[in-house]
């Protein structure tokens, strides 16, 4: 089966857009207390009041947290250097090094943003808030970029005999 080298660029595209939306975006929990609605994001947190709407920077929070920042931004930008790595796949002749690398990279980039996911889950769970689009839209853009990882090797591959080696 032949995978154009075009499907894991464009996964790893949209894997980077929706990790870069997922980690500015102050939604990834929602918690209602006395028709207050509190939105709480990586970066700010906003207090929706029946007539105002109020955002402020997140201060003071735990290790954990710092954490989910820091493999958020690291995952987007792994996520980057695969876009610009798949971009150099598709319209070079470069074969398996770059090939790999961006495999690699997608499938790095995807595991960071699982990881942070999975702490924020963990550590989320315990305050009872319900999760919102900002976690639901990493875990998307996570799954998008281990299937760029998967198509960027089946794109890098060709069959031989019923054995997959990769193009010289």
């Amino acid at each position: 089966m032949r995978v154009s080298p075009t499907a894991g660029l464009c996964a790893s595209v949209f894997a980077f857009m929706l990790g870069l939306f997922s980690t500015i975006l102050p939604y990834w929990t929602s918690v209602e207390l006395d028709g207050v609605v509190y939105h709480g994001g990586l970066w700010r947190n906003c207090t929706v009041y029946t007539t105002r709407f109020d955002c402020r920077n997140v201060k003071h929070v735990k290790e954990w947290f710092h954490v989910v920042q820091y493999l958020m931004a690291i995952g987007v930008l792994v996520q980057f250097l695969t876009m610009i790595s798949g971009c150099i796949f598709h319209y070079g002749e470069y074969g398996r090094r770059v090939c790999v690398t961006f495999a690699l990279s997608s499938l790095t980039g995807g595991l960071v943003i699982v990881s942070a996911v999975i702490v924020y889950g963990v550590e989320n769970k315990v305050h009872a808030a319900i999760f919102s689009a900002g976690f639901y839209i990493a875990i998307m853009s996570a799954v998008l970029s281990l299937l760029s990882a998967v198509l960027g090797l089946l794109a890098g591959s060709k069959s031989r005999n019923g054995y997959i080696t990769f193009r010289q």
